[in-house]
Order: C-alpha cells, then structure tokens, then sequence
C-alpha cells in the first residue's frame, strides 16, 4: 500500500495566489535597487513533489512511500514516488526488492490500485516448474472488471471481484 507523505509546501490555490504577489513584490523591489537581491531570502520549493489522491476528493500534495511488508509487519521492502504516480506501478519493483532481501514472495495482498492488468500478469507468469510467479489478494481494479472476454462480463464467468483473481478472468 502506499502511505502519503505531505510536503512541507502546499499547493492550495491560496499559495499560488500568494507567490503570485511575492513574485510581483520582488520584481517591484528589485525595480527600485537592485542590490535588493542579495537581501531577499531564497525561493523554497518542492520541485519534485506532486499533487496525488487518495480519493476523488481528497488531494495531497508531496510524496508516496510504497511498503511491502511481512504478516508480522516487517517492512522487506519501500519505494518512494510523487503524489501523482500510480500504486500499482510499484508492485513489480516491490516484489524485486523483497526477493533480493531474501523473502520467498507466495501471497501478495493488496488494494485495488495494485490489481492492474499488469500486475495480473506479473503474478501469473509461471516459472521453469510451471509454478505462478506470487498470488495476488485484491480487490478487482472497476476498470478490469468490465474487461469482456468472448462478450462476458468476468462476473458472468463466475469470477468473484472480492477474492483472488484467477487467470482465466482475463484471457
């Protein structure tokens, strides 16, 4: 799952205003004397934070740390994005990183942002032994709920969006 982490800068648009009007002050300032600019303090800004959200109404502005971790909660592996970037994409990247740890990755439980197609079909890839590559827990992304297969909807093939999501749901 990931875990937001908020900047030390807001992008409310009451900041955009109020750097609007430091940005004319100092232009106006440096107008009149020019050595000004050696007495104004340095410009802070978060270049590489991003506005993300969590829902279709809650935004934040910084940063995501994607964790994998143990049943015990034992953090094997993280990566940290921008606000704007999608959980799901971090799913490879994470496994990688708890399997160089030296973690045997079985079952990988996630929320829906991890259910992409992708991700489907990273965790059932099959190895030399014909084993799936892990087993993805989730809920089913809406977006590949509606996928259609021989023009069936994967409920109408008996596939439970609630439980694990089996292969033969998205050929």
């Amino acid at each position: 799952d990931a875990t937001h982490t908020k900047s030390r800068y807001n992008s409310h648009p009451i900041r955009e205003v109020l750097q609007e009007h430091a940005r004319r002050l100092r232009k106006e300032v440096y107008s009149v004397d020019e050595k000004t600019k050696n007495m104004m303090p340095a410009k802070n800004e978060d270049e590489d934070a991003k506005t993300g959200y969590k829902s279709a109404d809650t935004a934040f502005f910084g940063y995501k740390t994607h964790i994998a971790m143990t049943p015990e909660r034992i953090i094997t592996a993280a990566t940290i994005t921008s606000g704007e970037k999608p959980d799901g994409k971090e799913l490879p990247e994470l496994v990688k990183k708890s399997r160089k740890a030296g973690m045997t990755v079985e079952n990988v439980i996630a929320d829906r942002a991890y259910s992409g197609k992708d991700n489907l079909t990273l965790a059932n890839q099959k190895d030399e032994n014909d084993k799936k590559n892990f087993k993805l827990i989730s809920r089913l992304n809406p977006l590949l709920f509606i996928i259609k297969n021989e023009n069936l909807l994967a409920a109408e093939k008996g596939c439970n969006s609630m439980l694990y999501i089996e292969e033969s749901c998205f050929i």
